[in-house]
């Protein structure tokens, strides 16, 4: 096997101290003039005018300099800190400390865990906007009943006496926070704090609700499993507005679509391996070609089985291989599709093994008992969204390291990565042989959400479809609606018109005429948008700005970076009609026609 068994498991209730940081700077993100600190008992606060973190003068300066002469008590946490905090910290150290040890778990360009060696001491930097997935104000208004200090113009707080009660405010709130996170996750939900949200959710359920332990896979079997790993379906059926005010465009999502796909039968237990021609009536996964001629209906403009391109996710009519769960591959069946060529299969036993939590999370969220409570409620949420993820993660993964010693880079075959000032950056490429690692259960959860998507994309026939993205749709039909798992919920039913112009970039101008605007990846800093979109649907790009990123920093630039970007026009996931309408793309030889 590939990894351990994934068990139940005990853990010791033990409350590890930590403490919290935040960083106040100015709006171009260079310069920074504020730091403070606190650690539940003691606050304190460290002054500057605006400089740069690796002045000497600076806060950041003045804070490290104090902060790294101490043998903390725990991890340090900062909201957001993996893009933003840690990052004022680092460059302070490329400047003033080469002689640390610096270790990254990074996640994307983000630091997830940034731990610093000085000698015999070791800092813990965390992120706990990775634990408590939300902003600070949300947090904390959720979990304390009041948020951040209002009205505050960031061009000017660096001048605002309210500054020291902004600051003060946001650490105590932090702070505050994640003891009420942690109390709640182990004390009431009976489970144990991890690293991120998802560690969280993992380890507790392992440790109150898994009843049974679920073997691993070989090296062969999760290489063909994950093939079948298919993301969430996102496409745009209809560019532009044409449909009469009077039959609204209505947008429906599913109540926890993934968290609901977890609660039903999952292959648990291995059974058999199977080769070419061979078909059964069981349940797993199986390497085929199909061929859609015989479909008909909805399923010719929706068509089922997903499939890779060229980097993106397509739902293709044609002829095609892949390897697909059998939940979608029956589907397909049924509405026309014909298995042409049948290669590897694996055959596993279905087992409800993680239904109690579910619905142990899933019942403390309906506001309906006499006993809800929204702070369980939204702790409730975060674990049940974050679970079934981290069943799916890589099992390659990246350390970087600054200033490792000679017999570490040869130990661990590091590679070198340029860094500033001359320091050495290596990486160190790590191979994971973690027990939840269980990518047939990823995989068949994502297959179950995108079965039960289609079948209300379905429902909505013979009106029409304009829109859907992951679990929810936007149609003039009217679909049932409930609070159960798994049934819809309407999110909107005022859309008076909309614009889809890309997966995940929309408008909506709703019967009271507010707007509502989405356009992931194009993120504005909060200003302006609204103005752009017209810009960005025309082809045209648009300035984006971002904080520099962990490699960037590591490489010697560092504070806001602006660039334009704009939308890939180039290959979308159907073939658009003069009337904004769309058909699929038909695969012919493996060509899109």
């Amino acid at each position: 096997m590939s990894s351990d068994r994934f068990t139940p498991k005990s853990y010791t209730r033990k409350e590890r101290a930590f403490e919290v940081y935040d960083i106040e700077t100015t709006t171009d993100l260079k310069n920074c003039y504020l730091v403070g600190w606190y650690d539940g008992k003691e606050y304190k606060c460290f002054e500057s005018v605006p400089l740069p973190p690796d002045d000497a003068r600076s806060a950041v300066s003045q804070f490290c300099a104090w902060y790294f002469l101490r043998r903390p008590p725990g991890p340090i946490y900062a909201h957001n800190g993996g893009n933003f905090d840690h990052l004022y910290i680092l460059r302070w150290l490329l400047r003033h400390m080469p002689e640390a040890r610096v270790e990254f778990i990074p996640t994307q360009s983000s630091i997830l865990l940034m731990t610093i060696i000085i000698g015999k001491r070791k800092y813990e930097f965390r992120d706990s906007m990775r634990l408590m997935v939300a902003g600070l104000d949300d947090i904390a208004k959720t979990l304390l009943g009041q948020g951040k200090v209002q009205g505050i113009d960031y061009d000017t707080l660096h001048t605002d006496p309210r500054r020291y009660e902004y600051l003060k405010r946001d650490c105590v709130a932090l702070f505050d926070c994640i003891v009420k996170f942690r109390d709640i996750v182990i004390n009431r939900l009976g489970g144990a704090m991890g690293l991120t949200a998802a560690a969280t959710a993992i380890e507790t359920l392992r440790s109150g609700y898994l009843q049974r332990s679920i073997a691993g896979l070989t090296p062969a079997r999760e290489k063909l499993i994950r093939e079948a790993y298919y993301g969430g379906r996102t496409e745009v059926f209809h560019i532009g507005t044409s449909f009469s005010s009077t039959t609204p465009l209505r947008c429906y999502d599913v109540n926890s679509m993934y968290f609901w796909a977890l609660s039903q039968p999952l292959p648990c237990d291995h059974v058999k391996d199977t080769h070419k021609q061979c078909w059964s009536d069981g349940e797993g996964f199986v390497e085929c070609e199909v061929d859609t001629s015989g479909c008909s209906g909805y399923s010719r403009n929706y068509p089922i089985l997903p499939y890779r391109h060229e980097g993106k996710l397509l739902f293709p009519l044609g002829r095609f291989r892949g390897t697909w769960a059998t939940p979608e591959l029956r589907l397909a069946l049924q509405h026309g599709y014909r298995l042409t060529w049948i290669g590897r299969a694996i055959w596993f036993r279905l087992s409800t093994v993680f239904k109690s939590y579910v619905e142990t999370l899933y019942r403390l969220r309906d506001k309906g008992l006499p006993e809800y409570d929204p702070t369980l409620s939204a702790i409730a949420k975060v674990l049940g969204n974050a679970t079934y993820g981290k069943f799916g993660t890589n099992r390659e993964r990246e350390k970087i390291h600054l200033a490792p010693n000679v017999q570490e880079i040869l130990d661990k075959r590091m590679r070198p990565l340029q860094g500033p000032f001359n320091l050495p950056v290596y990486i160190e490429d790590c191979q994971s042989e973690a027990s939840y690692i269980l990518p047939h259960l990823a995989a068949w959860v994502t297959s179950l959400a995108r079965v039960r998507l289609l079948n209300y994309i379905y429902q909505c026939y013979p009106w029409r479809v304009f829109y859907c993205d992951t679990d929810s749709v936007f149609t003039t039909a009217t679909l049932p609606t409930g609070k159960a798992l798994g049934e819809m919920k309407a999110e909107y039913e005022d859309i008076e018109s909309a614009a889809f112009v890309a997966p995940k970039v929309y408008r909506l101008t709703h019967s009271d005429k507010h707007v509502t605007t989405r356009a992931k990846g194009f993120a504005q800093f909060g200003r302006g948008f609204a103005s752009d979109f017209d810009t960005l649907a025309s082809g045209v790009s648009v300035p984006c700005s971002a904080m520099s990123k962990l490699r960037t920093v590591l490489r010697g630039d560092f504070g806001l970076m602006i660039r334009r970007k704009h939308l890939l026009k180039e290959g979308p996931k159907r073939r658009f009609l003069s009337d904004g309408s769309s058909v699929p793309w038909v695969i012919e030889d493996g060509q899109l026609t």
